[in-house]
């Protein structure tokens, strides 16, 4: 038998996010994609990983997103695919379905211990106020980002948020955009793990069922590379933990 001391194989596994508990999706561009159309690139489906049921699909088959090839000129570090969304022709967009392929969404509930989400993202143009996850059945749910303002907007039951940035964000480069909202409500915004300065209390519930746009409106022309959403408000460790894991999506160049 083949003795292998613990200094050999190490005893600490690295961080996955589905080592915190209370995580109700995470949609990542480096699995769960199936691909299709001309050239293989189009997004035709893309799962959430955590084993839901939960994926992502365009409602016509003019409206996917796609996979570029992964290269150092589009963004993409290896290994590391994205998400991108193109708007300048019809807009492509991403409907939230449930392992019945019926349409879905996820409500996060402020009163039952708050909720985090996290997106590492770009857009063409951080100005130009467009959303990047929302609601495609009314429009009181997204978050939008409008730097030119330097402001993300989050809004949550009908109720607008503006956030402001210590400073601009420079058009295609990533960016991992965290909000968190403890159980009174109380939402802070971190842009790269760094605290905004506002904050703003609001106990509606947040409901997601797009992604690229909200309310089949405000199409986002950016791309994404990962989105993970939690039930519950992390504590400074657990996000700083997430953020960690987040580095390699974000890149340090991009």
């Amino acid at each position: 038998m083949l003795g292998l001391g613990s200094s050999l194989i190490g005893s600490t596994k690295p961080f996955q996010p589905n080592d915190i508990s209370s995580l109700i999706a995470n949609f990542s561009a480096s699995y769960g994609i199936e691909k299709g159309g001309s050239g293989n690139a189009f997004v035709t489906k893309w799962k959430d990983i955590t084993g839901s049921g939960f994926y992502l699909q365009s409602p016509a088959a003019n409206s996917r997103p796609t996979v570029p090839t992964v290269s150092a000129s589009n963004g993409a570090i290896e290994g590391n695919p994205q998400i991108t969304f193109d708007n300048t022709s019809v807009a492509d967009v991403l409907n939230l379905f449930d392992s019945g392929n019926d349409p879905a969404s996820i409500t996060l509930d402020t009163n039952q211990g708050g909720w985090s989400i996290f997106i590492v993202y770009t857009s063409d143009n951080w100005d130009d106020g467009k959303i990047v996850i929302g609601n495609g059945a009314n429009a009181n749910d997204h978050i939008l980002h409008a730097s030119g303002a330097n402001t993300i907007q989050l809004k949550a039951g009908g109720t607008a948020k503006d956030f402001t940035l210590a400073g601009g964000l420079t058009d295609n480069r990533y960016n991992c955009v965290g909000f968190t909202a403890d159980q009174n409500g109380l939402t802070r915004m971190y842009i790269d793990n760094v605290l905004a300065s506002d904050t703003e209390t609001n106990t509606a519930d947040f409901t997601i069922s797009q992604v690229g746009a909200g309310n089949d409106t405000g199409n986002m022309k950016g791309s994404i590379k990962e989105i993970i959403i939690y039930d519950k408000e992390l504590t400074t460790q657990e996000r700083n933990s997430v953020y960690s894991y987040l580095l390699y999506y974000k890149g340090t160049t991009q």
